[in-house]
């Protein structure tokens, strides 16, 4: 009692003053209340550092921290701050006591990690704290007493202590500022996640305060859920339901605050937000950002955090990665060098290989840049094994031979040798006796009776369950790797609270399954987390299934998904469409297989969404003749098509196939947005394919639709392919016109879908060609400076490499080499980033170009063939005898005038082939200079060729083509001593322009006349 008549009350890690005449559960109530933090920070409860409401369970949490102490010397949440250690309290799982000190016997370390559990409900009460205590304290080794007390082995790892070292080694790089990759391969078993688990517990007791988050690949999501590790990371990081996850960083701010600030596409993804979000609006709009722009929004995230704490991500099972999480993986490595980030990952390097895994190819590049490091793992050896006996069993009896069986049955992979030594105690093979561990069998008996293989043993320790949990542990096999306690108690129909018990059983008895955390389904259901502690069990669980009870089960978890998850069901949309396939439900896998396409394609995971697209359509092909599935079957077939296009070439078959199916079927159900979506892709298959008209064909098919439908966005588009058509075509005049009108349709309707936009950026990209074609050079440069600002503004990747690839022809035209280098870097960039083939492929080509242009020939020459053979890979024809000029003047530049000669006499056949004559007067004009430096032939046989070029050049009214055909005539003309023909001829042409005389043409017109007219004076 105070003097000032108020009594102090205490409680672990809470002090509150209250009157002193309070009736005593008053007194309780006030010192209860939430919202307020008093006390001393180190002992609080988790609850209470959130500022909520606070039980008994709470004082239970403060002893389980004074018991801690007692046990190890350290505080098990301690930090440099008081805010660290709230954080502390409130997000980490304190390291084992064990790991600090390895004398603490195993029930008295179970008991301080019950006490110390985050969620008050899991912690044991005040009886149960001293009914154990009784019970340690009778028997403090954890042998037979009168109460079930739980008793986990603590781990011990030998063997892995070179790993352990390059683990430290790659923190240090990090924490010094040079970013890493730090690779874990390993087939199974061969403890990859028992490594980095341990390197991640000594980080969190270690002094150095860094940020850790996870990230889950999913076998069953394999190469579907784009960016999936990535989200879970980040979720990890913004965990918290008050914003105030994990820190506030050095200045004050949030995670979620910078994350909203930094990366608001990701923070709309990763968290649910609520009507009443200011910021709602404005995020949901950022859900279409590119791929590229989340790749920038994720990188300057990792920087700023980084900058303020070292930063430690850990991916697992690398190997089930989905395209864009490899892709988003090498951007930030290319942004190690300004990052304090260490990422891990494992992964087994066969299932890379069988999958041919995206990881394969960019994991070379990344080791010889310094930004990524290999840790190999080693089987462990006969005297390893002895060291883990001898931590496991101290003081042991066993024979010295022991140790080679148990190497001889498990070949040294960790994880099976721990499942053999924890059989071997479960049979009670081995014992103690008088306080020493022996074996109570001799070894010959003990041989007979060991497993034969690793799957022996995986199928010997799964007998060991009881029915009830083999029968909840083969529903959880279901849903997969990790689980929900809640998805598996409603699959079986039990209790969840009674399923959550079993699985801490499983966990702590069985070592089967391993906690990962707490949730909350939108549906406001709280779960469990669980994974299994190896994939290899989940599959043999898996496997025992027969096929009619796996399809039961399979409904069964899809539709508890489906009732957690309700009107947020798209978030799971591959899982559900997995379930549904094994429950043979094929109309509804097929259903949420688009759905997964849908979401997948939102984030630019183009390859994981045809993957998906194509599964939808297997599960269509397996249901009744008679059903009725047109709708989803043309859904999937768009999204196939627009997949495929993008992903692995315009002008495949597949594509093709996939869009003629569209228009069928658009066509049987009269959907015409559909039909004009299909009629509009295939004229871009056909263009692509050099087959103009039929392009055409189907331009003026779509212009037809859009002109009866009155879509200004149709017409944008049907103006525009129809335009591409006719500039292939040579029709340079017709596609300006079609050109403009789509500018025109687009600008004053003011539409603005990512389809109208598209359209009318790149047609002021070509419409800047045709006009260069048609002698403005001027205007063309103008309208090209347009596209190239409006297309830096778009979230589509393709629009940007297409403008880039225009905006290449043009320097390339105007003979700027250097010029025409960087843009053909950016778009290299563009399609490198987004996977592009076809623009890869022109950068390429403009690239080789560009390098021969500035003497470096060979380079080149071999760069542009390299681009060619991509082009042709991917079924590309489109301006094919144009990229062969490229490669004849880079032949030329070379000296090597024979096979400059030969590939002009290929494009000109190729584009007569094709009926591509757009480039006919470039190439005619070519080929009579070839000739005239070869010397193999008649000046009239180079005179025909600038005479055809001109005749084409004025059929298409393309003055440029005229004014250099003109050219070349014009100095024939002048060393047959023709100069006033010569003068005339280029004066008459020269004269129809009235801008562009900068360019180099007509600079070059303009000395080439003064030439002319000088000799014609003497």
């Amino acid at each position: 009692v105070r003097d000032d008549g108020y009594v102090k009350v205490l409680d672990f890690g809470l002090a509150r003053l209250v009157p002193t005449g309070m009736d005593p559960e008053a007194a309780t109530l006030q010192c209860t209340q939430p919202g307020t933090l008093l006390g001393s920070v180190a002992y609080m409860s988790p609850e209470q550092a959130r500022g909520e409401s606070v039980s008994h369970a709470s004082d239970i949490f403060s002893l389980g921290v004074v018991f801690y102490e007692m046990a190890t010397g350290q505080h098990p949440f301690g930090t440099d701050s008081l805010l660290g250690t709230l954080n502390a309290i409130d997000t980490q799982v304190p390291v084992a006591p064990s790991r600090l000190n390895p004398e603490i016997p195993s029930a008295i370390e179970f008991l301080i990690l019950q006490m110390l559990e985050k969620d008050a409900r899991l912690r044991p009460t005040a009886a149960e704290v001293a009914m154990s205590g009784a019970e340690i304290g009778g028997n403090p080794h954890g042998g037979e007493s009168s109460g079930p007390v739980l008793r986990p082995r603590t781990r011990h790892t030998v063997g892995r202590e070179k790993a352990h070292g390059e683990l430290r080694q790659a923190l240090a790089s990090a924490i010094a500022g040079k970013g890493l990759l730090a690779c874990v391969p390993g087939e199974p078993g061969m403890g990859k996640t028992t490594l980095v688990e341990d390197f991640l517990s000594d980080l969190r007791a270690g002094s150095q305060a860094c940020i850790i988050a996870r990230g889950r690949c999913s076998e069953r999501l394999a190469g579907t859920e784009a960016y999936l590790p990535w989200l879970e990371a980040l979720d990890s990081l913004l965990r918290r339901s008050d914003g105030k996850s994990l820190m506030p960083l050095l200045s004050g701010e949030s995670m979620t605050q910078i994350t909203k600030r930094l990366a608001p596409t990701w923070y709309a993804r990763a968290m649910p937000l609520h009507p009443d979000d200011s910021s709602a609006e404005r995020l949901l709009a950022e859900r279409a950002a590119s791929q590229e722009r989340m790749k920038r929004e994720f990188g300057a995230l990792l920087e700023e955090v980084s900058e303020r704490r070292p930063l430690v991500l850990f991916f697992d099972d690398l190997h089930w990665a989905d395209v864009s999480t490899i892709d988003l993986l090498a951007y930030l490595a290319s942004k190690f060098d300004s990052m304090r980030v260490l990422i891990i990952a494992t992964y087994r390097p066969s299932d890379m290989l069988l999958a041919k895994h995206p990881f394969l190819q960019v994991k070379p590049d990344l080791q010889s840049r310094g930004a990524c490091r290999e840790i190999e793992l080693e089987f462990l050896s006969r005297s390893e094994i002895e060291k883990y006996l001898a931590l496991e069993f101290p003081e042991h009896r066993f024979p010295a031979e022991l140790p080679a069986l148990i190497h001889s049955r498990t070949e040294g992979n960790p994880l099976f040798i721990a499942d053999l030594v924890r059989y071997l105690r479960h049979r009670e093979v081995i014992a103690e006796e008088n306080g020493r561990w022996v074996l109570a069998q001799s070894l010959p008996s003990i041989e007979s009776d060991l497993p034969e293989s690793v799957r022996g043993m995986i199928e010997r320790k799964i007998a060991q369950l009881s029915e009830d949990d083999r029968r909840l542990l083969v529903a959880a096999s279901v849903q997969g790797y990790e689980f929900d306690s809640a998805i598996v108690a409603k699959a079986i129909e039990l209790d969840p609270a009674d399923v959550e018990e079993r699985l801490e059983v499983l966990e702590h008895v069985y070592s089967l399954v391993r906690f990962v955390n707490e949730r909350e389904f939108p549906g406001r259901v709280l779960t469990l987390r669980y994974r299994f502690v190896h994939v290899l069990y989940q599959n043999a669980l898996y496997a025992s299934l027969r096929p009619t009870r796996r399809a039961q089960l399979s409904k069964t978890i899809a539709e508890a998904l489906l009732g957690c998850y309700g009107k947020q069901s798209a978030t799971v949309a591959s899982e559900l469409a997995f379930l549904f396939e094994a429950a043979r439900d094929w109309s509804r896998a097929a259903e949420y297989y688009l759905i997964a396409a849908n979401s997948a394609s939102e984030v630019f995971g183009l390859q994981e969404a045809g993957v998906l697209a194509q599964r939808g359509l297997d599960m269509l092909r397996l249901l009744p003749e008679a059903t009725d599935c047109a709708g989803q079957e043309l859904k999937l077939q768009t999204m196939l098509g627009q997949s495929l296009m993008v992903v692995k070439g315009f002008a495949l078959a597949e594509v093709e196939q996939a869009f003629l199916r569209a228009r069928e079927l658009s066509l049987q159900l009269n959907e015409i947005p559909q039909l004009f979506r299909a009629q509009f892709s295939l004229a871009i298959v056909y263009v692509v394919r050099a087959e103009y008209r039929r392009a055409l064909d189907h331009g003026e098919q779509c212009l037809r639709l859009a002109e009866k439908s009155r879509n200004q966005t149709m017409l944008t588009q049907s103006h525009w392919v129809i335009a591409l058509s006719k500039c292939y075509l040579g029709e340079f005049a017709a596609a300006r016109d079609h050109f403009e009108q789509t500018i025109a349709v687009h600008d004053a309707a003011g539409i603005d879908s990512p389809a109208s936009m598209y359209g009318a950026v790149l047609s002021r990209a070509h419409l800047s060609r045709m006009l260069l074609f048609l002698g403005y050079p001027d205007q063309s440069r103008e309208v090209m400076d347009v596209a190239l600002a409006k297309a830096k503004g778009m979230r589509m990747p393709v629009a940007v490499a297409n403008t880039l690839a225009v905006a290449a022809y043009l320097e390339a035209f105007h003979r700027r080499g250097q010029k025409t280098m960087e843009i053909a870097a950016a778009m290299a960039r563009t399609a490198d980033e987004h996977g592009l083939p076809y623009y890869a492929a022109i950068a390429t080509l403009m690239r080789g170009w560009a390098l021969a242009m500035q003497n470096d020939e060979e380079e080149g020459v071999a760069l542009i063939r390299r681009g060619l053979a991509s082009s042709l890979a991917i079924g590309t024809r489109q301006q094919h005898g144009y990229f062969l000029t490229l490669l004849a003047e880079a032949l030329n530049q070379a000296g090597r005038v024979e096979e400059g000669s030969e590939a002009i006499r290929e494009g000109m056949d190729v584009a007569e082939r094709a009926n591509e004559p757009f480039y006919d007067a470039e190439l005619n004009r070519l080929k009579g200079d070839a000739l005239l430096k070869a010397g193999a032939a008649s000046p009239s046989e180079a005179e025909s060729c600038f005479q055809r070029a001109i005749e084409i050049a004025r059929q298409q009214q393309a003055r440029s083509f005229e004014l250099r055909a003109a050219m070349s005539l014009a100095r024939l003309w002048q060393q047959q001593g023709r100069r006033e023909e010569g003068r005339a001829m280029l004066a008459d042409i020269y004269g129809w322009f009235t801008e562009g005389f900068d360019t180099p043409d007509l600079k070059d017109a303009r000395v080439l006349l003064d030439e002319l007219t000088e000799d014609r004076n003497l």
